[in-house]
């Protein structure tokens, strides 16, 4: 690959730039004047991309190479570039590769696959979500907000693979199942989480009374 580019810091000395144009500028004026900034980055050409807007360079790309880039920036601990990360959103072709991504092992690049994913809606998500509560990460944590905004056959996915996890997974298995009052098999399951993780007793209890399930009285 290619010297990574150091897009945020382009933009820091292309913002400042314009603010000393500018002159002062009033506290409550400054994210409208950031967000004018940043438009303007993004629509003028720079010489170092030989020319191009940053949002042309990405468009160079193929959705392989978008998703490369991405993983590349997370392992070095940058921020992903902002018309990257745009351009990957709006470029359905990139889901096969970021599910890959979402599956691998540095721990910030899978949580930004991940949430690409979810902010396009990709097909097979439930899945992928899913496999990603495993991690107890970042990543675990957007499956978890994900699967818990789905329907009841996205409960239904979950139980059919509850027992494959093992326990230290199932709280956060257990969270999105009792997001679905009334959803078959999950009042049995937390019945015994109740009784065989004392542990984590008052955890489950909570649960219980958001499942709100009448089998759970006794």
């Amino acid at each position: 690959m290619k010297k990574r580019i150091d897009f945020d810091g382009e933009y820091a000395r292309f913002a400042a730039g314009k603010m000393r144009e500018m002159g002062p500028v009033k506290d409550e004026e400054m994210e409208n004047v950031l967000n004018e900034t940043m438009r303007q980055w993004l629509e003028t050409p720079a010489e170092w991309l030989d020319g191009r807007t940053p949002d042309q360079y990405f468009a160079e790309k193929t959705p392989e190479e978008l998703v490369e880039q991405l993983t590349d920036y997370t392992q070095a601990g940058m921020n992903v570039p902002e018309p990257l990360y745009g351009r990957i959103a709006e470029t359905p072709a990139c889901a096969p590769a970021l599910k890959a991504a979402a599956a691998g092992a540095n721990a910030a690049g899978r949580a930004t696959a991940l949430r690409l994913l979810c902010d396009m809606n990709a097909s097979g998500l439930t899945e992928v979500c899913i496999d990603a509560i495993s991690g107890r990460d970042d990543a675990a944590e957007i499956a978890v907000d994900f699967l818990k905004k789905g329907d009841y056959a996205t409960a239904q996915a979950v139980l059919k693979r509850y027992d494959e996890f093992p326990e230290e997974d199932r709280m956060a298995l257990m969270d999105v199942l009792c997001s679905y009052p009334g959803a078959p098999g999950v009042a049995e399951r937390l019945t015994e989480r109740l009784y065989n993780d004392p542990e984590h007793r008052g955890y489950y209890a909570m649960q219980a009374g958001k499942l709100g399930d009448e089998a759970l009285i006794e």
